[in-house]
């Protein structure tokens, strides 16, 4: 094809690709495609990211993968184990490699499975290890995703075209991408270490060999009252907003011996062996989130009892009573159940009667807390 054919097609090419874009973002797109066809990208590529608006991370996709050097092969043979267990393992991290032979992986990616290695040689069984590799994808995926929108978030700026944007996405994942790996490994470990507070082991359990992780425990959610009505007023970055600010107050508030367990949309889960601490954990959130500007108001269930608090999650009735118990709590305050109010007597409470509960055989008696000490 002659220079001059070659240029015909590029002018078409840049014409399809900046139909519909005007002015300053015409300019800026027309300068990022340019310099992606100067870079080798082929005419489908650049259609299809159009089509997906990925002309803009096309360059950051470029710089994420430039450490990715080293194919499944040749991680085997450094970490002296098989090519399928390597793909193995990649796959139980949520991780999707074609083949043994695609650069997918760089140097922590050895050293990510010598651990595995010497969890093994430890004694973890196969199953234990499976299911620690499950459960690493799992939140890394979800911490990995969170992480891009919140930096890319605070990578855009007023008046960029695609062009600055590309740019300023790439030199930020050169810069900020290799000093990822620490930062998580530290706030691993740092979590890991704030963890002992709820680990127990009885006496039976030592004897039986494994962990129930069943103990008397409170439980609590607290709920933006009327969230599902304020999507339809308000838009997605707003509610994003409410919810993040519920967050924030609950971990700027909450004590050692309370654990936010996980956020559900609008709600926050929240635990404790101690009873008294995390009632008044949830009095203190609700002063705090109170005094936010624009704040919107929340209300509070909490019960106690029996469940299961293995992993990062609780399980078991005081949960399920918790989040019934949150629904018909009107807007301002925190009602319980009688075993959360036994474990809670020096507060002042309110009995409020039997309420019909979703899920219950019979009515439950509830209470309204109306001061702690």
């Amino acid at each position: 094809m002659d220079v001059a054919t070659r240029q015909v097609d590029r002018t078409e090419l840049l014409d399809e690709l900046l139909a519909g874009v005007e002015g300053p973002l015409r300019s800026g797109r027309e300068r990022l495609v340019n310099e992606l066809l100067d870079q080798g990208y082929d005419a489908a590529t650049l259609r299809e990211a159009r089509r997906q608006d990925r002309l803009a991370v096309l360059l950051l996709d470029d710089a994420m993968h430039e450490s990715a050097v080293l194919s499944a092969r040749e991680v085997a043979d450094v970490c002296r184990m098989g090519v399928d267990d390597v793909l193995r393992a990649s796959r139980l991290l949520g991780m999707l490699v074609p083949d043994a032979d695609t650069r997918a992986y760089d140097e922590l990616s050895c050293d990510a499975l010598q651990t595995v290695q010497l969890a093994r040689a430890f004694g973890l069984s196969e199953d234990t290890v499976d299911e620690m590799l499950v459960v690493l994808g799992r939140h890394m995926s979800k911490l990995a995703a969170d992480i891009e929108i919140v930096v890319g978030n605070a990578l855009g700026r007023p008046g960029d075209t695609e062009y600055e944007l590309a740019h300023r996405y790439a030199d930020a994942a050169r810069v900020l991408a290799p000093s990822a790996a620490p930062l998580v490994a530290g706030a691993f470990t740092a979590h890991l270490r704030d963890r002992m507070r709820d680990i127990f082991v009885t006496a039976a359990e030592a004897e039986f060999g494994s962990l129930h992780a069943v103990a008397n425990v409170a439980v609590a959610f607290v709920d933006v009252v009327g969230f599902t009505s304020l999507g339809e007023r308000v838009d997605a970055g707003e509610l994003k907003s409410i919810a993040t600010r519920l967050v924030d107050v609950a971990f700027a508030t909450i004590t050692p011996g309370v654990r936010l367990v996980k956020e559900l949309g609008d709600a926050i889960l929240l635990i404790s062996r101690d009873a008294p601490e995390l009632v008044r954990a949830l009095s203190a959130i609700q002063d705090a989130f109170g005094e936010l500007p624009d704040a919107h108001p929340i209300h509070s269930g909490v019960a106690y009892g029996v469940a299961y608090m293995g992993g990062a999650d609780v399980y078991g009735a005081p949960a399920n009573l918790a989040s019934r118990i949150t629904d018909l709590a009107p807007s301002g305050s925190i009602w319980a159940d009688t075993h959360l109010v036994e474990a809670c007597g020096e507060f002042r409470w309110t009995p409020l009667g039997r309420r019909a509960i979703k899920g219950a055989d019979e009515p439950v008696e509830v209470f309204r807390l109306d001061g702690v000490q």
